[in-house]
């Protein structure tokens, strides 16, 4: 993007010969000396995609990193994909961890994570720091600058305006989309997250609305989840996430004070407060390669409200999770998981909130639900208690 002409250059080069002599002479390029070739916005080139194979055949010691906005064009209509050759890597904002980490404040998780396996509990006071870290994270998001500025102590509002506009002016000249659908769109999926989505809530206009979200997937910017049913082959709907919970509250315009963990105790607040929770624990599952399997939520059927916020396959066992905006949880909160255990036969399943670590037995003594605070879902937790 920075050098139009060199993007010329590639895309008159006729085949994978001339491109490497072209990287040769323009960039350097020394065959089996292990050097990394890194192309950013890759898939601006229509030439590119059809040199992966030769790629990976050819340069047998260059490792290559292709990386852009919407990668899924790389490859055009009439380019095979190279089975086997390539390797996908799709880079989240922070997850909580890395949160703390920039923070200069993960040791406190880790520290959390040893004691609740040495002691099934975590100690009032690293509890209430860890949660109020997360109600922080909640507020900031994931984007690596606003949590830098933030962390510096400078005006990361701005930054994040900023960084809204030129995505928005980004995704609307390479995708050629009207204008206002972009803002429109990541609107009405903030609005209603954790709910099951519509339509009707990202335009008036159905064929727009339908685009538009295939194209904010495409760019990963929008993360749809199945609501599956009972039966394996009854798929309900959907639901839609954002890429990042900071982004959510800055575009979000529903009619709602300031939503905290902590300080937002009336229950009717809490409900889309929820639904901002369960945006995280999504992408904390994105971040540790939890969703590399396919995740769900389930219903039990359309009649009945009763559902899982989301159904992962962990060590390959499905695992129903809940999630909670709850400070204190009890057996009442684990009915979903119940009725889940009934009609899959699971054993254990979870349930994240913002109370202490409680392990419970329900449903008769045959299902297991280990009540975790948020900030401990991870791979590492999840994985070493499913076993």
């Amino acid at each position: 993007e920075k050098d139009p002409a060199f993007k010329v250059q590639i895309e008159q080069t006729r085949d994978f010969r001339e491109f490497t002599r072209l990287l040769t002479h323009a960039c350097g390029l020394r065959e089996d000396t292990g050097q990394i070739v890194f192309i950013d916005e890759a898939q601006e080139s229509e030439k590119l995609g059809s040199y992966v194979r030769d790629m990976k055949e050819t340069w047998k010691n260059t490792r290559v990193i292709l990386t852009g906005s919407s990668m899924t064009r790389l490859f055009r209509e009439d380019q095979r994909v190279p089975v086997g050759r390539i390797e996908y890597l799709t880079v989240h904002p922070f997850s909580f961890r890395e949160f703390l980490r920039c923070l200069e404040k993960e040791k406190l998780l880790e520290n959390a994570i040893d004691e609740y396996f040495s002691s099934q509990s975590v100690s009032s006071f690293a509890h209430q720091n860890l949660v109020s870290l997360f109600d922080r994270y909640l507020k900031l998001g994931g984007l690596p600058a606003v949590v830098l500025a933030y962390r510096n102590d400078t005006d990361h509002t701005s930054i994040m305006a900023s960084l809204v506009a030129t995505q928005r002016e980004d995704f609307i000249r390479k995708e050629r989309t009207k204008s206002p659908l972009f803002l429109e769109a990541l609107r009405g999926v903030a609005n209603h997250v954790g709910s099951v989505a519509k339509f009707s809530h990202l335009s008036e206009n159905k064929y727009d609305a339908a685009r538009v979200i295939e194209q904010l997937k495409n760019w990963f910017l929008v993360h749809e989840v199945d609501v599956l049913g009972t039966q394996a082959t009854q798929r309900i709907s959907v639901k839609r996430y954002l890429y990042d919970t900071g982004v959510l509250r800055f575009v979000r315009n529903a009619p709602v004070p300031e939503l905290s963990v902590l300080n937002t105790l009336n229950e009717a607040l809490r409900i889309p407060l929820g639904g901002i929770i369960e945006n995280a624990v999504l992408i904390g599952f994105l971040q540790d390669r939890l969703a590399y399997q396919p995740i769900s939520t389930w219903k039990k059927n359309n009649k009945d409200p009763v559902e899982v916020d989301f159904v992962l396959n962990i060590n390959n066992k499905m695992v129903p999770v809940e999630v909670k905006a709850a400070l204190n949880i009890s057996p009442k909160h684990c009915r979903g998981l119940v009725q889940y255990a009934l009609a899959h036969g699971v054993e254990k399943g979870f349930l994240l909130s913002f109370s202490e670590p409680e392990t419970m037995i329900v449903h008769g003594g045959r299902l297991t639900v280990y009540g975790l605070p948020v900030y401990l879902n991870s791979a590492q937790v999840l994985q070493r208690l499913i076993g």
